[in-house]
């Protein structure tokens, strides 16, 4: 079975499974995790505004 695809995923489920790769990725301090790291936060950023976007009084 395939993964669903980044488009069809519920936002907050794909926030909290880009938050926890940043996470992962932030406690490995080598070279070579730094560029898969800031792809991450940055996919992780889209996510969290996506969310905010869906969800704007889910904020307070």
């Amino acid at each position: 079975m395939r993964p669903k695809r980044i488009r069809d995923r519920d936002p907050q489920e794909l926030h909290a499974e880009l938050a926890s790769q940043v996470n992962r990725l932030a406690r490995v301090r080598s070279r070579d995790n730094r560029c898969a790291y800031l792809k991450a936060a940055r996919r992780e950023a889209e996510a969290a505004r996506n969310l905010a976007r869906y969800n704007p009084g889910d904020w307070s």
